[in-house]
């Protein structure tokens, strides 16, 4: 029996519709990266030791070990349509894998520097890839031909992230959040977070919404159909690196270095939840498609799986 952690958080009142259930964490995992399979309950690990693994996110065992890389690896995505599975690791390398069998089919090397994020386009076709030599490259999924480029040009470039239309929302330190078509020509520039930047912005299934990760300690929620910023959730007590939605888009979550991870409302922009002791860099994030668990790291470094409702 794994050990049960600091159990149910409630939510605020009128926010009945949310609750943390319970908190387990496992404590012979240490994750750098996760990504949700596009239905059930298989989430894509990787691990400090360099191993990558697929677990079910209600028993917490592994139903799958994929090849290891040569250093760690710190992003990770699953295709739309469920057929792969990218990670991409410090010596600048991603591996393309086949979601079913866990073969790598292909490993592609175009940065100079580590593998900060990767997401595929809605029709899984497209593979973006952020690193840190301040470029988003895409290629094609099938072949890992480079068909886009952008260049951060000294804005510091920290993440891409694929919308349901398909364009590419990248969060820079300089120009808050910019967007661009997914050949990396330039659409428009959101801003936000001025003079800090932005780790990144992730959208809702709809593609209605986005919220930035701000380098001020604010999570920016932003109207994509409009291009324009809706409202600030404020609540973290230093910066903001990642967030998701949950699959439902009632509610998403935002990880801090602050060492918590908050839910928030996105039509009140209010507070309904908290979870403590979380990763002090900032913990990855990922709902299960099923929306019944949220995937992050505790403080101590290992996966800490929470059960929603």
């Amino acid at each position: 029996m794994l050990p049960l952690a600091l159990a149910a958080v409630l939510a605020a009142p009128g926010t009945e519709s949310f609750q943390i259930v319970s908190t387990r964490v496992v404590p012979n995992l240490r994750p750098l990266a996760m990504a949700a399979a596009p239905t059930g309950r298989r989430v894509v690990l990787t691990l400090e030791d360099r191993r990558t693994i697929v677990i079910d996110a209600g028993t917490r065992q592994a139903v799958m070990t994929l090849d290891s890389h040569p250093l760690p690896a710190r992003a990770a995505a699953w295709s739309p349509d469920g057929r792969w599975i990218a990670t991409g690791d410090e010596s600048a390398r991603v591996f393309v894998f086949d979601a079913k069998t866990g073969k790598r089919v292909r490993t592609i090397r175009e940065h100079q520097r580590a593998i900060q994020a990767l997401s595929f386009s809605p029709k899984s076709d497209l593979l973006a890839s952020t690193g840190g030599d301040d470029a988003v490259f895409v290629f094609a999924t099938a072949t890992g031909k480079k068909v886009g480029t952008i260049l951060g040009k000294g804005a510091n470039v920290y993440g891409g992230c694929f919308t349901p239309s398909g364009s590419l929302l990248v969060g820079t330190l300089s120009k808050g959040v910019l967007l661009y078509r997914s050949d990396g020509q330039p659409v428009a520039q959101l801003g936000g977070h001025p003079g800090q930047g932005a780790f990144g912005c992730f959208p809702n299934k709809a593609g209605t919404l986005g919220v930035s990760a701000g380098r001020d300690g604010i999570a920016s929620l932003w109207d994509l159909k409009k291009r324009s910023r809706i409202n600030s959730l404020r609540g973290h007590q230093d910066w903001v690196t990642a967030a998701a939605f949950a699959p439902s888009g009632a509610y998403l979550a935002t990880s801090s270095t602050d060492g918590t991870v908050r839910f928030w409302n996105p039509k009140s922009f209010r507070q309904i939840g908290i979870l403590e002791n979380q990763a002090r860099d900032g913990s990855p994030l990922a709902f299960t498609a099923d929306g019944a668990f949220l995937l992050t790291v505790s403080d101590q470094g290992f996966l800490q799986v929470t059960q929603l409702r």
